[in-house]
């Protein structure tokens, strides 16, 4: 029981810090400029440049015989915005 109150506290105390965290310096300007390098590298870069920028977005490649699922780390449509004729 003592080893799960540590793991707790341990757990409570990041919760403190990712919410005390700033992140000030993250702008609209600082995200549009980071997916800009990130499409130029992918045009024109070096193989190895190219896997860390797809290491970056990619969680996982799911490859089924009539199918390729890609998942991605972080959502990158707004469903609100953005038609894709999946229960439109």
């Amino acid at each position: 029981m003592d080893q799960y109150k540590i793991e707790l506290t341990q757990y409570q105390q990041r919760l403190v810090e990712l919410n005390n965290a700033d992140y000030s310096w993250v702008t609209e300007e600082t995200i549009i400029n980071y997916f800009q390098k990130s499409k130029e590298i992918l045009l024109t870069g070096e193989p190895e440049k190219k896997r860390d920028v797809i290491k970056n977005f990619v969680d996982r490649i799911i490859i089924y015989p009539d199918k390729i699922n890609i998942v991605f780390k972080i959502n990158l449509m707004d469903s609100d915005k953005v038609g894709g004729g999946e229960g439109n």
